[in-house]
């Protein structure tokens, strides 16, 4: 770089790179959509800080198009590989700016944003919305129905099933028409029946989403049916049943390089080993979940984790602190949360009133309370650790 600008060659040299990894990006996105994820993901991670780069010269000169064009090609592998904070924070620097993009490209950096966005539910509705308007208007039945899902999953989280419901349906018609697979959306009809703890529906509706992935060779759509079927059949007693579908959705996720993913699956694990009266087990597959606690799926999931860390420690100081934590959390939060995680949430306090009286119970509640979510984290990591 010294000698770069020493020569006058930087600003040259930097569009001649940018402009390589614009077309990697593209590679890239044909790769993944051709159905090649785990190859994607390979090529991503390999070139991880040159697309960094390339991003960063394409903003910083006002490239736009460019810019936007690396966000479409790489953008959902951000999502794959759990890299939620640093895809939403590139696209949100892209949409500050003045964008005039052709609808195809502008709709498919909206999805990006989008799919990024269903982390934060409440900022992905909006972002959505802008690209189904735009899905509409150049009649791509399935890139709209895959907008359509995605709206419909976001808006499961925010609790409103009935209004998902029909954005989801509306999805797998579409998906259906186009020859497509449906799974993903016959999922996301599931989650909704999940985290309303109607285990029988979300049983059948993920069983509807693994044939289907199955007839169309999908490996992660099969991937995150199994993952679901294997929490359904945790929560009905089947174990063995679980522990089939589990292992063969970790598995495939490993396989896959899908960190979320991975990370999920061992969260069920935990559940499975604590039915089983395997308490170290579960601890270890809990601390592994929160090594990287942003790489989930739902940024609720931590805290998802840490009420797990309460109930699995002998502490009830730090048990009452991680329940202030994770409380706090749920009521600030628009979205919906799962009603086993609101049921582990009633356990868990039940149990810690048990062992505090009120005094001690309120102030180390209102402690927890207090927590960033980073001093959360490094808690429940102390009390796996320990």
């Amino acid at each position: 770089r010294e000698r770069l600008e020493e020569s006058g060659e930087l600003v040259e040299t930097g569009a001649r790179h940018a402009d390589h990894y614009v077309v990697l990006a593209q590679q890239l996105y044909e790769q993944r959509r051709g159905g090649d994820m785990k190859g994607a993901i390979v090529g991503y991670e390999r070139d991880e800080d040159n697309f960094r780069a390339a991003l960063r010269f394409l903003l910083d000169h006002g490239d736009l198009a460019w810019a936007a064009e690396v966000v479409g090609g790489i953008g959902h592998l951000w999502y794959t590989t759990g890299a939620f904070r640093e895809g939403i924070a590139w696209c949100s620097e892209l949409f500050d700016r003045d964008l005039d993009l052709h609808d195809e490209l502008h709709a498919r950096v909206l999805h990006v944003y989008a799919t990024l966005g269903s982390w934060i539910p409440t900022k992905g509705v909006e972002i959505v919305e802008r690209e189904i308007e735009i899905r509409r208007r150049l009649s791509d039945p399935e890139r709209l129905a895959a907008a359509l899902n995605n709206l419909g999953n976001m808006l499961s989280d925010l609790g409103r099933p009935a209004l998902a419901e029909g954005h989801l349906r509306e999805s797998i018609e579409l998906f259906h028409a186009a020859g497509e697979s449906a799974s993903l959306s016959f999922s996301s009809l599931g989650w909704d029946a999940l985290i309303a703890g109607q285990f029988d529906q979300a049983r059948a509706l993920y069983q509807e989403a693994l044939d289907e992935a199955v007839r169309h060779n999908g490996d992660y759509d099969a991937a995150l049916a199994r993952l679901y079927l294997a929490h359904c059949a945790f929560h009905d007693e089947h174990i063995e049943s679980a522990r089939t579908h589990l292992e063969a959705a970790r598995d495939a996720f490993v396989a896959l390089g899908v960190r979320p993913g991975v990370g999920y699956a061992a969260m069920v694990d935990a559940l499975l080993h604590r039915s089983q009266g395997d308490a170290g087990r579960a601890k270890a597959l809990l601390r592994e979940s929160l090594d990287d606690p942003d790489a989930h799926w739902y940024q609720s999931t931590a805290y998802w984790l840490l009420l797990l860390v309460a109930s699995a420690t002998d502490d009830p100081h730090a048990a009452a602190q991680l329940i202030g934590a994770s409380g706090r959390q749920f009521a600030s939060s628009q979205e919906s949360q799962p009603k086993w995680v609101t049921d582990e949430l009633d356990a868990v306090r039940t149990r810690v009133e048990e062992q505090l009286d009120d005094r001690a119970l309120a102030a180390e509640i209102a402690a927890g309370e207090a927590l960033t979510r980073e001093q959360a984290v490094e808690l429940g990591r102390r009390l796996l650790d320990g």
